[in-house]
């Protein structure tokens, strides 16, 4: 390659990476704190009440179930937010791990990580919890944590096909629990929340209060 090509190449590289990295954004907490990279936070709703906990899907067998991760009115579970990178902090373009703190005992699954996958077999991705070997059609790809306003975020799923949704709840009818899942549907309202931080013991007496 002409040295004059391989300049052009070098600046052409530099200028991707510089607006790369002049748009990502920290992600804070509800005390105005940057969010660290492996740290519980509770997801709290912009009103305060509610976040997130487990709801078990029956699947005919005593000992086969699910795990879905769904809304509730209480404080609910800690969550970990974590991106593989070897990062302090969290920012809004990396893509993160999200997995429950803790998990109770009597749970289906030992894994406490979020999954998506289609568990019906109908193309509607539902947010999980275990391992994707633990569900038929499972879907590969990230969260991102997305800033909604300015005192909430959101969080988004890009696929490994660079096609991205949101996370929402919807109404799980059978269960009668609000289940998060996936769409690419704009016009549907996203799961908004603010980042409470969590404590070890808040960990342990959270679990013990959700069922």
């Amino acid at each position: 390659m002409k040295p004059h090509a391989r300049l052009a190449l070098f600046f052409s590289f530099s200028f991707v990476a510089l607006f790369a990295f002049t748009r990502a954004e920290y992600i804070y907490d509800s005390d105005g704190d940057i969010v660290n990279n492996g740290g519980n936070y509770y997801l709290s709703p912009p009103s305060g009440y509610g976040g997130v906990a487990t709801a078990t899907i029956n699947r005919g067998h005593i000992l086969s179930c699910l795990l879905a991760v769904s809304a509730t009115l209480n404080q609910g579970y800690a969550a970990k937010i974590a991106t593989p990178y070897p990062l302090k902090y969290i920012t809004n373009d990396y893509p993160l791990n999200i997995s429950f703190a803790d998990l109770p005992s009597n749970a289906c699954t030992h894994s406490p990580s979020w999954t998506v996958a289609d568990i019906y077999g109908n193309d509607v991705d539902s947010v999980m919890v275990g391992n994707p070997q633990e569900f038929f059609i499972p879907r590969s790809g990230n969260f991102y944590i997305k800033k909604h306003d300015s005192e909430s975020y959101k969080f988004a799923f890009c696929y490994s096909t660079s096609s991205c949704g949101y996370v929402t709840s919807w109404i799980d009818a059978l269960l009668r629990t609000a289940r998060l899942f996936v769409t690419q549907d704009r016009s549907v309202q996203p799961f908004v929340f603010k980042l409470v931080k969590a404590t070890s013991n808040d960990v342990a007496s959270g679990i013990s209060m959700v069922v």
